[in-house]
């Protein structure tokens, strides 16, 4: 019984290492280490590559997206042509409806730019590219100067973005190629 026993213990205890053990000395990889490589080069093309979401958020659709290098470039090149580098605007409405627009960049850190569209009116949401061609075409001809008056500004952001005329508050920011800004809250 006790021969039994121990011959048991020693091929469990051989299982055992061999199990355990990866010490390749041949320089070859084992299945574990190379099925670990391929699970990182997949996450690695993944992150680099314009990567979509879209989730059910209080029933809402939600449209995430990380803007890759070419797209990037692509906005920058689109945004040189207009007079003003950043624009946020905020439009409030009754029952708590807002729409929602910006396309911001730190350039000071060199950041991306961002471009978001909020419009609970028509529950839209977009985020990066996808935002910025929504909003570019809109924005193109946007006939704003820093010296603009606010109800100017106003009527001609409504009449780009076809929005409805009775808005509790809309919030402007617009930065200028030159620094100026024009920054104003309205209530109608």
């Amino acid at each position: 019984m006790k021969r039994m026993l121990m011959l048991l213990f020693v091929i469990g205890l051989l299982g055992l290492a061999t199990g355990c053990g990866n010490n390749n000395t041949d320089g070859t990889k084992n299945k574990e280490e190379t099925n670990q490589e391929t699970k990182e080069e997949k996450k690695e093309v993944k992150s680099e590559s314009v990567k979509e979401d879209v989730e059910e958020e209080k029933g809402q659709n939600v449209t995430e997206q990380t803007v890759s290098k070419e797209d990037e470039d692509y906005m920058k090149s689109k945004m040189e042509a207009l007079d003003f580098s950043e624009i946020k605007v905020e439009v409030k409405y009754a029952e708590d409806k807002e729409y929602e627009f910006k396309i911001e960049q730190d350039k000071m850190e060199n950041e991306p730019i961002e471009a978001e569209v909020e419009d609970e009116l028509n529950n839209v949401f977009l985020k990066g590219r996808k935002a910025f061609d929504d909003i570019y075409p809109k924005i193109e001809n946007l006939d704003v100067k820093s010296d603009s008056t606010e109800q100017d500004v106003v009527d001609k952001i409504l009449t780009a973005f076809d929005l409805p005329t009775d808005y509790e508050k809309m919030e402007v920011d617009i930065t200028f190629n030159d620094g100026k800004e024009l920054d104003f809250d309205h209530r109608k």
